[in-house]
């Protein structure tokens, strides 16, 4: 069974991510915040991370380029409602940081569960 972690400040989002990924067959674990989210990493791994761009604590822009420099072999979705910009460009900026995949919220679930599935099925 592949871990996946859901970094997410919206707990209801995550939560819903996490019982969709579950029902899938994935392992979950879930974070609310950036410094929870990188105790998460180093204190269990995991196969895939699914980020939101903005959050309390470590932003998402910042914990990607960490994973990526610390954790290469790590599956990226990146996930973002807008803040002080929109959401595109968030986005736009985590693709460029090197995420596999990026959703605006609200993110269409089935597209998130093909992409997990596609992303966890590519051995890197």
């Amino acid at each position: 069974m592949q871990r996946i972690l859901i970094i997410d400040d919206e707990v209801e989002l995550a939560r819903l991510f996490g019982l969709v990924l579950t029902d899938a067959g994935h392992e979950i674990e879930l974070a609310h915040d950036g410094v929870a989210g990188l105790r998460a990493l180093e204190q269990g791994g995991a196969d895939l991370v699914i980020t939101d761009l903005v959050l309390p604590e470590r932003d998402g822009i910042e914990l990607i380029g960490v994973i990526r420099e610390r954790w290469p072999a790590i599956a990226l979705i990146a996930v973002s409602g807008g803040g002080r910009i929109t959401s595109d460009q968030y986005l736009e900026l985590a693709d460029k940081l090197g995420v596999d995949r990026s959703f605006a919220k609200p993110v269409d679930l089935d597209a998130l569960t093909l992409a997990v599935g596609e992303l966890l099925a590519d051995p890197r």
